[in-house]
């Protein structure tokens, strides 16, 4: 599924990672051209960050580290334009469902903070081929230990580049620690991402939340409204798909036909 020959991808060059990032799927794979080796990592979508005016970042999980952090490789978040640095960016064409890539997205957020970065048995390759598609394998080390006389100053290349890469990201992030995103999954739920104490790279909390706490969503994302029955003749009625299962649960709801770019009006979070 995805991470392979079978669908395809496309390749784009550093000056074309606007279009690379169109063309991206959440819940899907990317890699990025290190010379030697290819970096992969899953786009998790676009997250605004809490409070107005923040621009959306274009959101990725990998398995990556660098020499001067405690632990030095783990699964991290970051933004794509911090990850790519100049190279050329792999993005494979996904054609799963929605729900296929919401649970991909969904296990990507848990296992932030992991541990256990192993060359052969549990690198970038492995990490986004077993989410993805079930099967921890990783074919450019099979490669690349095949013929190792050949093969080995091509792996010291790439892990050398990697780490210049991380080191240089880190410097210029657009990513901080103490941020709140709201991340709309495949499925149109608005996720609420809360860092923890030591950051959003050790480990993140999860929270449904209402659409209107991250205007930046509500006014360029296409997402499922709702009408509000119960509550029309008091109040708005457009309320968005959180706000359906939490506050309104008890409400007869309808859902509207087409998902749009909107505001939800939900009284209980004025």
């Amino acid at each position: 599924m995805c991470v392979g020959y079978t669908n395809g991808y496309e390749d784009f060059e550093s000056w074309r990672l606007d279009a690379a990032l169109k063309a991206m799927v959440p819940g899907s794979a990317v890699a990025f051209d290190r010379r030697a080796l290819y970096h992969f990592a899953i786009f998790l979508g676009w997250a605004w960050p809490l409070g107005g005016g923040a621009k959306p970042l274009p959101l990725l999980c990998h398995l990556s580290g660098s020499p001067d952090t405690k632990p030095r490789a783990s699964v991290r978040l970051e933004d794509v334009r911090d990850v790519a640095q100049g190279c050329t960016v792999r993005v494979y064409r996904c054609h799963c469902d929605a729900a296929k890539r919401a649970l991909v997205v969904n296990e990507c957020l848990a296992r932030i903070g992991e541990t256990g970065y192993n060359l052969v048995t549990n690198n970038c390759e492995h990490f986004v081929r077993s989410l993805i598609h079930g099967q921890r394998v990783s074919y450019q080390t099979r490669w690349t230990l095949a013929l190792p006389v050949l093969q080995l100053p091509r792996l010291a290349i790439g892990l050398s580049t990697v780490v210049r890469t991380v080191l240089t990201a880190r410097d210029h992030r657009r990513l901080q620690d103490d941020i709140y995103l709201g991340l709309i999954d495949p499925e149109s739920q608005l996720l609420m991402i809360k860092p923890t104490r030591g950051g959003l790279n050790v480990t993140v909390q999860l929270a449904t939340c209402c659409t209107r706490m991250f205007t930046g969503a509500n006014a360029q994302a296409a997402q499922q409204l709702h009408h509000c029955i119960t509550c029309r003749l008091i109040w708005a009625t457009a309320i968005c798909e959180n706000c359906v299962k939490t506050c309104h649960k008890s409400c007869e709801t309808r859902r509207l036909e087409t998902r749009m770019a909107g505001f939800c009006q939900c009284h209980c979070c004025l």
